[in-house]
Parts: C-alpha cells; structure tokens; sequence
C-alpha cells in the first residue's frame, strides 16, 4: 500500500506515543513552541496504518479513539492554542495474545484489548483476521504464488505502481455519489433483518449496528467513486454488504452472531462505562461539555435505561460519583 497510495503513513504502535500519532509542542533550536503534527495530521487525506496496535498504551488509545471520531487534532498546552486536521483513514492490525488465535476466546480476548482498545475496533468499517495455520493444499499454493513471482516477475498485462497510484488519485477526486431509494431500501432492509433477529443481551445494549449501517454506505459510495459513477447502485450496495460479511465470516461466525457475541462490540460491561461511552457520544467535541438532557436521551436508548426514570435517576448517580463539573449549564467528566 506505501508503495501505490498517494499519501500512506505506516507506524508500529510499540513504543510509540500519543503526540506521536496526533501532535506534539516541540522547541526550535531558537527557543520558539511551534506545533509538531503526528502520524495520523501527516497522513490527513491518505492512509494511516498503525501496526501492532494492541501494544498501545491505554491513554494513547485514547487519543487515538478522539482522533478517529472528530478527524481533527485538538491542542491546548503551554498557552498554546490548535487545530489540526487529521482526515485520515485508518488501518489498524493486531496479533493475538499468545502468538496463536484461541478459537474459545472473544476478538477482544485474543488481542488483549482494554475499553479504549475495543471502542477503537468498533470504529473500523471492516475486521479481519488472517490465518496463523494452513492446511497442506494452501502452503503448495502460497509457495507456487511466491516462485512464480520471483522467477517470472508481475504477470503480463498486470498494472505498474504508477497506473496503480494514477487511478487511486483519479478515483479520490471524483465527486460524491448520491444514493437512490432504491440502493438505501436495499441496505436499511439489510440491517433492519439484522436486528430483527437479534435478541438484545448485556454486551449489546449499544446500538452498534448503526455504525456499521454507516460504514456499509461508506464503502458503497467508495466502490462507486471507484468506478466512476454518479449514483451508488444495487452492485455496490452488495459488494459492500458481501465484504462485511466475509470479514464477519473470517471469525467463523454469522453476522448475527458477531452482534450477539460482542465481536464487533466495545464489549462495554459495567454501567458506568456505559454511562461514559453515552457521555462521550453527544458532548461538544470542543468543550467536552454535554446538556444533561442530551446524555440521558442518549442513556435512553440502552436496554439497561429504557426502563421510566431510570436513566435520570442514574445521571445523578453520576453527577455525585464522577465529580461532574457543571459549566453555563452544561456537564464535563471530572476525569477530563
């Protein structure tokens, strides 16, 4: 991918730090503060991949999940003032805990992921998990793939790098597609079918299907910019659909039972995470201040707080547990 995108920033998570992925104050040799962009500002408008991902550290996760959700870089330090952009596509790629996948453990369990690490992969359009072991036939086939390769090179009529690069540059500037009726018919009765068959448990009183609802129009809109068309047809509405459940399928599982198990879940359990998560959808990304009335409508939406008045009396819980501070009306999480 560095070798064919039109702007790719590749970073190992192991040893890296938060400013390093979003930015940083740095001094000039002249004394001067000047602003220093990380990994994620650099690659705004290309590809951002952070490998080995599950070795970042919990407060750098947590940076990364701000930077993820607002696309912009906030600074505030040392009387220092900022925005950055930070429009970037993320890749993020994982190993299991113990070198090996454990066909008994959850994804969250297998990578080791914390709250702030598993809200990160609820983020991503689209999971995968690639083979650790291959089966006789597929290691002969690999090995065929590599000789040919080597001693004949790219196949003939194959794309150069640099057509590669050209389309991907000519694919980026076109126009947005706009969806018809019918291709959002066609996605909404797809999720809608997802839901129907779900039975709500405790690990998913968020409803994340929504977010994947968004990720599949993304990728429908990509597969036509792809293409160069105007409007999104039914073909890309199904690649869309058929690629996220191929993904789903590469943990052995069904859609359904992704959703159900928490696989594409946060994995959210105790309530005040919950109660933070809801926080955190519906607060001012600036301010970091949110109006009661809009977290508890938030609060509303889980099973836990759908119940009448349970949602409030749970908000002051919180106001008086989390030491929540009280601005021009509004809440900040005393932890911010």
């Amino acid at each position: 991918l560095s070798l064919v995108g039109p702007k790719v920033i590749r970073t190992s998570a192991e040893g890296a730090s938060g400013v390093g992925l979003t930015a940083s104050l740095v001094t000039t040799s002249d004394g001067t503060r000047i602003l220093s962009p990380g990994a994620m500002v650099m690659a705004s408008g290309g590809v951002g991949i952070i490998d080995e991902f599950d070795k970042l550290e919990k407060d750098h996760r947590k940076s990364l999940v701000s930077v993820m959700e607002e696309k912009m870089v906030y600074i505030d330090k040392a009387d220092k003032l900022g925005t950055l952009n930070a429009d970037t596509a993320v890749i993020l790629a994982a190993n299991p805990r113990d070198g090996k996948w454990n066909k008994d453990r959850t994804l969250m369990e297998n990578v080791g992921l914390d709250r702030f690490g598993a809200i990160l992969l609820s983020r991503c359009d689209l999971i995968f998990k690639f083979p650790d072991t291959y089966s006789r036939s597929e290691k002969v086939k690999i090995m065929q793939r590599i000789n040919e390769y080597e001693n004949k090179g790219k196949p003939e009529g194959a794309l150069t790098d640099e057509e590669i690069t050209a389309y991907l540059n000519w694919a980026n500037i076109q126009e947005e597609p706009k969806f018809s009726e019918k291709v959002d018919i066609y996605i909404n009765e797809f999720f809608l079918s997802i839901s129907d068959d779900i039975k709500q448990d405790d690990k998913t009183d968020l409803d994340i299907e929504f977010r994947q609802y968004h990720g599949m129009r993304r990728i429908s809109s990509i597969l036509a910019k792809m293409h160069g068309q105007k409007e999104v047809d039914i073909w890309c509405a199904k690649k869309a659909i058929e690629l996220f459940k191929y993904g789903v399928g590469t943990f052995g599982m069904t859609v359904e039972q992704a959703l159900v198990q928490g696989t594409l879940d946060t994995q959210i359990h105790s309530d005040q995470q919950i109660f933070e998560t809801c926080f955190a959808k519906v607060r001012d990304p600036q301010t970091m201040l949110a109006r009661s009335d809009d977290v508890i409508e938030e609060m509303k939406r889980c099973k836990k707080w759908k119940k009448s008045g349970s949602a409030q009396t749970y908000w002051n819980k919180m106001i008086h547990d989390l030491k929540l501070t009280v601005w021009d009306g509004k809440y900040k999480l005393g932890t911010e």
